[in-house]
């Protein structure tokens, strides 16, 4: 046996301030219901969380099959911001002036394709009272979208939004619209080819790093798309295969970003790689990325929806109802589904443990169409609900709120392995390191300016440790 009690000391002269590792890391999470019944008595389509109403606490923005509602449990008001159509799809908190206090919404709304609208908060202007007319001011009247995302993709200080596919056309390019000021844009602009949903990624060496970059679906190819500015047709460099019926987020991970599929629709058929992210790795090579299967069971994800909490990187991804026909009927989690191992329409949540996920926190069986996130500090809060249109067991809108375990048992890795052990660069699964390894190969990323003998003698370290 290797003596290793020097070689210890030693390590302890190394500073590890600014490293964090989540290995072992699980999410403790509460739920509770927004609003157990619909607004309208319609179905469920669009949610956001924000500071609409009130700074001290937050409220939320519901979009159903007729109209758009801010509801605010602290108080039981609710508001109606629109009636304007069905709200499908997605909605995004934004601020319309950099000034502003309160939260607006950005949503696709109408019936057929619809249009893409802004909802603008009249609590900005009035002195907070969100209970009054809300602005509605149309962005783009052709109509609205699958999947969107507002921030600065130009750099010059205002927020644009990226917009895929449409209600009725999954195979639509996706459009950029460029805010010029204040109800002000130029689009829409075909800057990429794409399905259904898309996500704004940083890739090594373009733009300076800026996480203004796309991913789309291109038939059965994923690509990640060169900003280039407010020009049609973004370059594009090949990642892996995809569906375009499936759902796209990323995730930075320290020093990358990953990019992270999960199957929904079956167009042209299901992904049969379930849920599966897609690793640039640590030398963070834009062209030749890895692809690793976390579950290929996943079906009719809607929605993965990704951040950071703390210094802790995790995603969470939730099936809808047509997911699992016991979940849709029933809501049970004891009997198989369709003769097979039942799973039921899966909440969870998966943590970045510094080279993979852990394995997920499972906070629902009952399923969500789509569910965002709003880190208010004391904590992450996500919510969620089912389309409750195709016979849904669990019609309420919920609210998880969720922190996560720092001193938790490892929960064990769906990391670079996987449950299937699915990669599809090098043709060879990956040794899952060990955690001193993992911990020190973060080390050495974030600290790149310490000296060439030091990395070595780190490196030296870690293999007489081992």
């Amino acid at each position: 046996m290797k003596k290793t009690n020097f070689k210890l000391s030693l390590l302890l002269l190394i500073p590890f301030a600014g490293i964090a590792v989540a290995q072992g890391q699980t999410a403790k999470f509460t739920q509770s219901d927004i609003v157990s019944s619909l607004p309208d008595g319609s179905g469920n389509y669009e949610k956001a969380i924000g500071h609409f109403t009130s700074m001290s606490h937050l409220s939320y923005f519901l979009g159903t099959d007729t109209a758009a509602y801010i509801l605010d449990p602290s108080t039981g008001v609710k508001i109606v911001v629109a009636k304007d159509g069905r709200h499908y799809e997605r909605a995004r908190i934004y601020k319309a002036d950099p000034k502003d206090r309160y939260d607006s919404v950005i949503a696709a709304a109408g019936d057929g394709n619809g249009q893409l609208v802004a909802y603008l908060n009249p609590a900005n202007s009035n002195g907070g009272n969100a209970n009054a007319a809300w602005g509605r001011y149309v962005i783009y009247g052709g109509s609205g979208c699958h999947d969107l995302h507002v921030q600065d993709f130009d750099g010059d200080g205002k927020l644009d939004v990226a917009c895929s596919g449409t209600f009725n056309d999954n195979d639509a390019p996706a459009i950029m619209m460029f805010q010029n000021a204040s109800n002000d844009w130029t689009g829409p602009i075909d800057v990429i080819k794409a399905g259904d949903a898309i996500a704004p990624v940083a890739v090594n060496g373009v733009n300076g790093g800026a996480r203004n970059n796309l991913v789309g679906c291109d038939g059965n190819t994923l690509y990640w798309y060169e900003n280039s500015g407010r020009g049609p047709n973004w370059p594009r460099k090949a990642i892996g295969d995809c569906n375009q019926g499936a759902a796209l987020a990323t995730l930075n991970v320290g020093n990358r970003d990953i990019v992270l599929q999960a199957a929904n629709e079956s167009e042209p058929s299901q992904w049969s790689s379930g849920f599966a992210y897609f690793d640039p790795g640590p030398a963070d090579n834009p062209l030749s990325w890895t692809k690793i299967v976390i579950d290929h069971t996943y079906t009719s994800v809607h929605e993965i929806a990704c951040g950071t909490f703390n210094g802790t990187a995790f995603c969470t991804v939730g099936e809808q109802e047509q997911a699992s026909a016991k979940c849709n009927m029933e809501g049970q989690n004891t009997q198989s589904d369709n003769g097979g191992s039942y799973r039921g329409c899966r909440v969870a949540i998966y943590v970045w443990n510094g080279n993979g996920f852990n394995a997920p926190t499972i906070i629902s069986n009952k399923g969500t169409q789509n569910q965002q996130l709003y880190n208010n500090g004391d904590a992450e809060y996500m919510a969620g609900a089912n389309h409750c249109v195709l016979g849904g067991y669990d019609c309420a809108y919920h609210l998880w709120k969720f922190t996560f375990d720092t001193n938790a048992a490892a929960a064990g890795d769906v990391g670079l392995q996987g449950p299937q052990g699915d990669t599809t660069r090098s043709g060879k699964e990956k040794e899952q390191p060990s955690k001193i390894t993992i911990y020190f190969q973060d080390f050495l990323r974030r600290h790149k300016r310490i000296k060439t003998y030091t990395e070595n003698l780190v490196r030296w370290m870690i293999g007489i440790v081992e």
